[in-house]
């Protein structure tokens, strides 16, 4: 409160402080909330603030709060979801909305920008003879380095810097993994979202927690999701299963639908997957569905090209250094065309054409219905149901006895 003789000037609610500088339980950003003052006394100006902490004045969003809705009233977390699910997040939310499904909302920001310039001044200031001694690093960043040359030519140089610096970064996070060839391509709709270089790059370690496994150097995970999806399409549609292009949604699984879907539609879906509703492994169910309607509504069924090479040998270059005898060694074979990949390599230096997109809804709805199809199946084979999480088997209805032929007279 101000002292006798004080007017107040100007007075500023929600201001926030470090905690260092007032002894009050910080706000989960690590911040404290409060009100700023300016008064005007015999000794001329004075700045007080005071923190949010009268009745009626808790600092807003404290920890283990509830987000409230747009009409004031909180939501619980499962709440939030479902209605991420059914709607979407509007663009002016979705960076919060972004951090909050993927696990990052409780961290200290600070802490997470002063982690993420650490292990960025890690490789930045590598000499050159450390560089050319660590053959590991300087396979990653040869990788990094082409895929943006051939994949990113329309990004502004500015554009590519940010998109060099993030993945190099991720290299010295998550060593063993690194740089895999079309890893790039899932950073720029993070950006979109989030043009903060630091943001980004955690929203970025959160999506390799979910998919870096289909980069790895056996892609254990991706040919098991190919063989889950096989079993799903062997009952929904045994045309599509039937036909060999189990193969053909490899990339897909891998960049998360971006090929058939352009950006807006790939936010969407996005969020949806990072709900976990409407229940386990539901990412299967998408992949038959964008198989289906691709297929049905010819999207690019008859691309007989080859892709960009996100995960194959072709580098689009003829160079002979050390680094690209090292990629024929290691990096996967090609992977072939698949339907509805309406992007074409010409010349194979990594241009894309592009093509019509998927409605997200529709793809929703279509795997929606697929589960539905499923869950009342009696004789879904119990695998594909714990799979899918949908418990035993619907109830059999009730038998109706034969009828009793009346008595002879």
């Amino acid at each position: 409160m101000e002292a006798a003789g004080e007017r107040v000037l100007l007075e500023v609610p929600g201001v926030s402080i470090h905690p260092r500088l007032r002894p009050c339980p910080p706000h989960r950003d690590g911040l404290v909330r409060g009100r700023l003052r300016v008064l005007e006394g015999a000794d001329g100006l004075v700045l007080h603030w005071e923190p949010l902490e009268g009745p009626g004045e808790a600092p807003e969003d404290t920890e283990g709060a509830e987000p409230p809705d747009p009409g004031g009233r909180s939501l619980d977390p499962e709440q939030l979801r479902g209605r991420i699910f059914r709607g979407g997040l509007s663009p002016e939310v979705r960076p919060q909305g972004w951090r909050l499904l993927l696990g990052g909302d409780n961290e200290d920001p600070r802490e997470r920008r002063d982690s993420y310039f650490r292990m960025k001044l890690q490789w930045r200031s590598l000499s050159p003879g450390q560089l050319q001694r660590n053959r590991l690093l300087r396979r990653y960043r040869h990788r990094l380095e082409r895929d943006l040359a051939r994949c990113h030519r329309d990004a502004s140089s500015q554009q590519r810097a940010l998109l060099h610096d993030v993945l190099m970064t991720y290299c010295m996070y998550h060593f063993d993994l690194g740089y895999v060839r079309g890893m790039s391509e899932l950073l720029p709709p993070l950006l979109c979202v989030t043009p903060d270089e630091v943001e980004a790059f955690w929203g970025f370690s959160s999506i390799m927690e979910l998919v870096g496994s289909s980069f790895g150097p056996t892609q254990e995970r991706l040919k098991q999701q190919l063989g889950e999806v096989g079993q799903l399409l062997g009952v929904l549609e045994p045309r599509l299963e039937a036909g060999g292009t189990l193969r053909c949604c490899s990339r897909w699984l891998q960049l998360r639908f971006q090929p058939l879907l352009g950006l807006e539609g790939t936010l969407r879906l996005w969020e949806v997957l990072w709900t976990g509703l409407p229940g386990p492994n539901f990412l299967l169910l998408l992949v038959c569905a964008l198989l289906e309607l691709s297929v049905d509504t010819g999207h690019g069924t008859g691309n007989t090209g080859n892709s960009t090479g996100n995960t194959g040998n072709s580098t689009g270059d003829s160079g002979d250094s050390e680094e690209d005898e090292e990629d024929e060694e290691d990096e996967d074979a090609d992977v072939p065309p698949h339907p509805g990949d309406t992007g074409r390599d010409r010349d194979g230096d990594g241009e894309r054409e592009e093509g019509p997109r998927l409605d997200p809804e529709l793809v929703l709805s279509r795997a929606e219905g697929f589960l539905l199809q499923l869950k009342a199946a009696p004789d879904l084979p119990p695998a594909l149901r714990e799979l899918l999480g949908l418990g035993g088997p619907p109830p059999s209805p009730p038998r109706t006895p034969p009828a009793t032929p009346p008595p002879a007279p």
